[in-house]
């Protein structure tokens, strides 16, 4: 497990059946990105210099990756569990790489279909429940789910095509976001953020620059933390944050869209946002070790995204 300034790595490819290889000694650099909107969290990592039988079976062989991250004290977290779709072999000055581009629930977001009819009677939480059944023949189980409407309908409904654009249907009646995270799937009302412990960023403990107030959010970057994820709540010290106070600025967006303006997001009065889309990037023999959030002000208007869809509507 390499180590760089208390910095912690493991990384591990293999087969569905559990064969593999441990890469944690080698160079690695990552980067993972996951967001509150029905698109797969994905990976992209490189691994220099691995001998040219290994580098073969990744290609040919090998279908998973596991990547954990973080520090020596207390220990490496997972940041990424999914699936190999792409691999590439390259040259960065006399140092060879492999690429590997892995997704989380790549086959279900990709290939699960339902094809079935919910009697007459039916609630949002039978759909909901048809839904997940047919994600469960890719290993995709219930996560986080919000309380939906108990509303029946009078009479029977069929749920055919991409289960994707059924879930993403489902969210849109409940006013919701879904995705799907460590293979649970993930439904989130669009006002509200995940359980847990909500950490406390400041220039203390690993923020590490002053927060940047953009047209897509409040953007943190802060030394990588793992227990970060896309969703949750996260707390930052307003004195380290720009002064708000200018919050009716206007931008032109001509070059965008045909709208006359948009706002810029304001920052929060009490530091809570929420995370909306979440980026973790390292290099085990480099500078980045980092974690960079882009943050929404829940008592906010919905974000602009008129320079990136990354988080449209992340509220």
């Amino acid at each position: 497990m390499p180590s760089q300034f208390g910095r912690a790595l493991s990384l591990k490819v293999g087969t569905d059946a559990g064969d593999g290889l441990d890469l944690s000694q080698l160079r690695v650099t990552f980067e993972v990105r996951n967001a509150t909107i029905n698109t797969p969290k994905y990976a992209l990592i490189r691994v220099y210099n691995l001998a040219a039988e290994k580098m073969a079976r990744i290609i040919n062989e090998f279908t998973q990756v596991v990547l954990q991250a973080g520090y020596i004290d207390p220990g490496p977290s997972t940041i990424f569990e999914g699936q190999i779709v792409m691999t590439r072999r390259g040259r960065y000055d006399t140092d060879t790489f492999i690429e590997i581009t892995a997704q989380d629930a790549d086959q279900a977001h990709n290939y699960g279909v339902i094809s079935t009819t919910l009697v007459a009677g039916w609630t949002w939480d039978d759909v909901y429940n048809a839904l997940l059944g047919a994600l469960g023949a890719y290993g995709v189980t219930g996560g986080n789910k919000p309380s939906f409407s108990t509303e029946k309908g009078l009479r029977g409904k069929q749920l055919d095509g991409m289960v994707s654009a059924q879930l993403t249907m489902l969210a849109n009646n409940q006013n919701c976001d879904w995705y799907i995270e460590d293979n649970k799937l993930t439904f989130l009302e669009k006002g509200a953020t995940l359980p847990g412990e909500v950490p406390m960023l400041n220039s203390g403990n690993g923020l590490l620059s002053v927060p940047d107030q953009t047209v897509d959010g409040v953007i943190i970057s802060c030394l990588l933390r793992p227990q970060i994820r896309a969703g949750m709540m996260i707390k930052v010290d307003n004195k380290q944050l720009l002064d708000g106070s200018d919050a009716q600025v206007k931008v032109r967006q001509d070059a965008f869209r045909s709208n006359e303006y948009v706002y810029v997001p304001d920052v929060s009065a009490d530091g809570s946002y929420k995370a909306a889309c979440v980026t973790h990037v390292g290099d085990t023999r480099g500078d980045d070790w980092v974690t960079e959030i882009i943050c929404v002000n829940l008592a906010s208007p919905s974000l602009s995204a008129v320079t990136t869809e990354a988080v449209p509507d992340a509220r």
